[in-house]
């Protein structure tokens, strides 16, 4: 079969955009938004997002105080390639803090998160741990909240 120069063939499925991937970076600016809203905008929740070479993406999850120059407050921090699974735990240096240097072992370092599922489980033990409660709790102490 010939194809004429003028003509343009198009190779490429027709559903390409029709895939959809509930990526850890939506969960992450999902529950970001919910904390902005339970805490009445006290709070918010931020995720910076970098690309760090080769296919790697990394995500930081922030805790932000507004009524104090906006500041910023590392909860934990993941990394991925082009898929989002499976995902590494690169820091926690929030809950490292109050639970030492490796609080949530899952995902940690060498043992990778390998399912939404996974992830969204890890993430609710962050969110709901008492130290991401005692954080909380000091931020807004801070400013007399």
């Amino acid at each position: 079969m010939d194809i004429a120069l003028e003509e343009t063939v198009d190779l490429w499925p027709k559903d390409l955009f029709e895939f959809r991937i509930n990526t850890p970076l939506a969960i992450m600016k999902e529950q970001a938004s919910l904390l902005t809203k339970k805490s009445n905008h006290r709070l918010r929740a931020e995720v910076e997002t970098r690309a760090t070479g080769g296919d790697k993406f990394r995500h930081i999850f922030y805790l932000i105080v507004p009524a104090l120059e906006d500041y910023r407050y590392e909860l934990f921090e993941i990394e991925h390639g082009v898929l989002p699974y499976p995902l590494t735990i690169i820091s926690q240096p929030g809950i490292a803090i109050i639970f030492g240097s490796k609080p949530i072992v899952k995902g940690f370092g060498s043992d990778p998160i390998n399912s939404e599922t996974e992830f969204v489980d890890w993430l609710k033990g962050v969110l709901q741990s008492t130290a991401t409660k005692k954080i909380i709790g000091s931020l807004f102490a801070q400013f007399g909240t």
